[in-house]
């Protein structure tokens, strides 16, 4: 399955150690976005924008990439705000594995992949909107 990859910026929890993979295959459309957002979630126009910035507590909070997610994943329009979108690569479904249960407080990343020494994290879109902070 192809997956866009974000590298989040220095200063961040998971720097370092991993790269956020999106699902491509969910995704509607991307575009440059810089919205500046006050809470993780906020509606507007029947839209339900998501930062994966604040989410994650980046020392820059602003997004530079949203992702519409495709209509029929969820009954909400969701459009995902993410660090920089640098890459789509191919991860084989063979090389994805559960996270061990220590991450259970952050299950929107429930699977990772080890590919040339970089740890991928997985979002699983559907659980983003569960996830209450």
């Amino acid at each position: 399955m192809k997956y866009f990859i974000c590298n989040p910026e220095t200063n961040s929890p998971l720097t370092g150690i991993s790269l956020l993979a999106i699902p491509s295959e969910k995704i509607e459309k991307i575009y440059a976005s810089q919205r500046e957002m006050k809470e993780i979630t906020e509606e507007e126009d029947g839209e339900v924008f998501f930062s994966i910035p604040l989410l994650l507590k980046l020392k820059n909070n602003l997004p530079s990439h949203a992702l519409k997610i495709k209509k029929n994943i969820l009954k909400e329009n969701l459009v995902l705000l993410c660090p920089k979108v640098d890459l789509e690569i191919d991860i084989p479904d063979e090389n994805i594995h559960p996270l061990p249960y220590t991450m259970s407080k952050m299950n929107f990343f429930s699977n990772a992949c080890f590919l040339e020494n970089k740890l991928y994290l997985i979002l699983e879109i559907e659980k983003l909107l569960e996830h209450k902070l």
